[in-house]
């Protein structure tokens, strides 16, 4: 169940940004473009599922060994692509057609790279 949890939030992030793609969708009131908005939504839907995987391990849940290291594969990248956008994220408050870094592109690939990983090893026994 608990690996359910995680999956159901890794795939929310994947139906997300396979739509980014085909569909215009507003951008949310504290967001400064769509690119910023789309960042922000993968960047918080991959720290829900590490804060969902870390409460389920206090609860008591054993994660397999495949899958452990996925997550701290996510956690990882996570950890790199937050400050990037942070600092792109205020350039756009100055700069409001700043094009996103190649760091920061790189970074966000990571991650996606990482919530596949997540769900792949999910669905492994």
């Amino acid at each position: 169940m608990k690996k359910l949890a995680i999956l159901f939030t890794i795939a929310t992030v994947v139906c997300l940004a396979a739509c980014q793609k085909q569909v215009t969708v507003p951008v949310p009131a504290n967001a400064l473009s769509s690119t910023d908005a789309y960042i922000n939504d993968v960047l918080q839907s991959g720290h829900a599922a590490a804060v969902q995987y870390e409460n389920d391990v206090k609860g008591g849940f054993v994660p397999a060994p495949a899958f452990k290291a996925a997550m701290k594969g996510l956690v990882d990248a996570l950890n790199i692509a937050d400050p990037l956008y942070q600092a792109y994220h205020e350039t756009l408050k100055t700069n409001p057609t700043a094009a996103e870094p190649p760091a920061l592109s790189s970074a966000m690939s990571n991650v996606s790279t990482a919530l596949g990983n997540v769900s792949a090893s999910a669905t492994q026994k």
